[in-house]
């Protein structure tokens, strides 16, 4: 694992839902791997910023009507000596476009 080094892994998260209208509740768990914090810091602050520019952001699927992320926090990882891991949550508020062209 270390040759791969950082690594990201997106899972879907348990929970959801649909709000009002035509909003839907999307939850996916993030867990980076790194070798050191230095590197582990530049990749989380490149994703949590990432997740804030998804908000109000149209494409041809739809939209993301709001955004947010936990704090990344660290977590154990046993398996391999020197690989850090921390773990967050996002979630997202989305729609479908409402006209089909």
């Amino acid at each position: 694992m270390k040759d791969h080094l950082p690594c990201v892994m997106v899972t879907p998260a348990p929970g959801g839902g649909q709000g009002a209208d035509y909003t839907r509740m999307r939850s996916v768990d993030i867990d980076v791997y790194a070798a050191d914090w230095k590197s582990m810091a530049d990749i989380t602050g490149r994703i949590e910023a990432s997740i804030f520019r998804l908000g109000g952001r149209g494409n041809r699927y739809g939209y993301v009507d709001a955004s947010q992320i936990t704090e990344f926090s660290q977590i154990a990882y046993e398996r391999a000596a020197g690989v850090l891991r921390c773990t967050a949550t996002a979630s997202l508020d989305m729609r479908p476009k409402t006209s089909l062209k």
